[in-house]
């Protein structure tokens, strides 16, 4: 069961911090904000890949600000990840049904 969950919950709060950051215009260097992701550990643990990830950057101590670019890097990097799990299940029931 909570194996489920966690995927929901990570892209929920991935989701709610790109959300934050649009709103409140943190979409360049200049207009950084400070941010800090409540103590839920999800939360600090989707922020801190998030700027692993550079989609999320630090300008100045606590100030950080959306690079869309590396969010769209990222989002098309899941769709990469994405079909070649489709590709790769495909083979798989392929081989199967041919075995079968």
């Amino acid at each position: 069961m909570a194996g489920q969950i966690i995927p929901v919950l990570i892209a929920r709060a991935r989701h709610r911090m790109v959300a934050d950051l649009k709103s409140r215009g943190a979409t360049s260097p200049d207009r950084a904000v400070a941010y800090d992701p409540d103590d839920h550990s999800i939360n600090r643990r989707v922020f801190a890949r998030m700027r692993d990830d550079g989609v999320v950057v630090e300008t100045a101590p606590g100030r950080y600000h959306l690079n869309e670019a590396g969010l769209d890097a990222f989002h098309a990097s899941r769709r990469r990840r994405g079909a070649l799990i489709a590709g790769v299940a495909a083979v798989i029931a392929g081989l199967i049904a041919a075995g079968g």
